[in-house]
């Protein structure tokens, strides 16, 4: 993703001013790049409650041309406002929690360099048959650290597999789960992501910067879907 100058901390005073252009960067950041706009704690609804009164709303065509962000936002009126505002130390506040989240490291890779690097796990094939059906990459800042992370949706292909998705809702029935009748589809669900955790292995994500994690909702009953999750470090 392409970086934007944004204020680090430094041994000069950071002005009030230059923190809420540093915080107006980081939202457009997000839009930019399709970060999930709820990272870093709701950053864009927190962003659109400091500056009310001081933003407009992108509607139709003007959404479009900026690049689907919801709000443009107006410092120098914010600024002016503060003046008189009742509640300027409640924002000033505000103004330091999110200006502290909009000087965090940006993304060294982007989410199509993330697609390539991970090609030989996204692609795996066995007898003729990719193991992962689909995919949706997603790029966000996770919520405990504010590290830049990608979030990789698979879906497996039910080839694999000795249910579908229809045959183990109906078998589910009335949302009445029972894991025992599911033993055979579990350990065949396992056995597919033991197959590609060890494919992840052995791309050797951390001479790259980076390291994952897999997860899954099994305990629901459902054996198609699971994440990779991917953190620079």
């Amino acid at each position: 993703m392409k970086y934007l100058k944004y204020f680090r901390e430094s041994q000069s005073e950071i002005t009030l001013k230059e923190k809420l252009e540093s915080i107006v960067m980081m939202y457009q950041y997000l839009w930019s790049n399709h970060i999930d706009p709820d990272s870093l704690g709701n950053f864009t609804g927190k962003c659109s409650v400091l500056f009310t009164g001081c933003m407009t709303i992108n509607r139709g065509w003007d959404i479009s041309k900026k690049e689907s962000r919801p709000y443009e936002f107006d410092v120098d009126c914010l600024l002016n406002k503060l003046e008189t505002d009742y509640r300027k130390e409640e924002k000033l506040k505000n103004i330091e929690e999110l200006y502290k989240s909009s000087i965090i490291p940006r993304f060294k890779h982007t989410k199509e360099e993330i697609e390539q690097f991970l090609s030989p796990v996204l692609n795996l094939e066995v007898t003729g048959d990719k193991i992962i059906k689909s995919y949706e990459i997603n790029p966000y800042f996770n919520g405990w650290n504010k590290k830049a992370c990608f979030s990789i949706k698979c879906k497996l292909n039910e080839e694999f597999l000795t249910m579908d998705e229809q045959e183990v809702e109906t078998k589910k029935g009335n949302g009445y789960f029972d894991r025992k009748y599911f033993k055979e589809i579990e350990d065949e669900f396992y056995s597919c992501k033991r197959l590609i955790n060890s494919k992840i292995e052995e791309l050797d994500l951390q001479k790259a910067g980076l390291e994952f994690s897999m997860d899954d909702n099994t305990h629901l009953g459902l054996y198609f879907n699971f994440h990779i999750r991917i953190e620079e470090i």
